[in-house]
């Protein structure tokens, strides 16, 4: 736990943690020198102002790249799963809770026939869409569910239904099977799921863990 001041506004501040295992943003550390420090910020995505001492056990600050991984976004028009992941930065920027220099987020595609081109999306705009709190609280909809919606509207070109696994429209009919940013495999009907070889490492999060059918 954090000592003072200083040390907890180096690896906090402005920075995403846990507060009753929600994601909360952490504006400011405050107090004086020598006392304990306490916490401003909001749970997000739009939470009210909190001001909280850093002893409170009901905060988590370390292991949130766990949390990370497919996001559904809702942003402007774009509708679709971005992956997420903590990356290793230089040791004197280094902060416990996750932030713009720690985590790397996939480009949204772009969508053609919605007239929209691939843009990056800024992490301080992510943190503040629904689906990041819900990616943190592991709530997705099934691999079923994504399905339909995709189906349905011509605006959301993917939606992941795991923490590691994502389906996107492909131009052909198809449905792409996408492991952690990458496409995997493919299926025609959300049945049966054809799997590169080089991915059939992944059988046992694919069949014992997620039911899919594989070929």
């Amino acid at each position: 736990m954090f000592t003072n001041v200083q040390e907890a506004s180096q690896k906090l501040a402005n920075t995403v943690v846990l507060f009753q295992n929600k994601p909360f943003l952490v504006t400011d550390i405050g107090g004086l020198p020598n006392a304990t420090p306490v916490v401003s910020g909001f749970p997000l995505p739009s939470g009210d102002p909190l001001i909280l001492p850093i002893t409170d056990t009901q905060w988590e600050f370390k292991n949130l790249g766990s949390r990370l991984g497919y996001i559904n976004v809702e942003y402007k028009e774009y509708r679709q799963s971005v992956w997420s992941r903590r990356v290793p930065i230089r040791k004197a920027a280094q902060t416990q809770g996750l932030s713009a220099a720690n985590v790397k987020i996939s480009r949204l595609y772009a969508n053609p026939t919605m007239g929209l081109q691939g843009t990056a999306l800024m992490f301080q705009t992510l943190i503040r869409i629904d689906g990041f709190k819900r990616a943190f609280l592991r709530d997705y909809p099934s691999l079923e569910q994504a399905a339909k919606v995709i189906d349905r509207n011509p605006e959301v070109t993917s939606m992941a239904f795991d923490r590691l696994l994502s389906i996107r429209r492909s131009n052909l009919g198809l449905f792409y099977l996408c492991y952690k940013g990458q496409d995997i495999g493919y299926t025609e009907d959300v049945h049966t799921f054809r799997v590169a070889k080089q991915f059939r490492y992944l059988d046992e999060l694919l069949v014992e863990e997620q039911h899919l059918h594989i070929q």
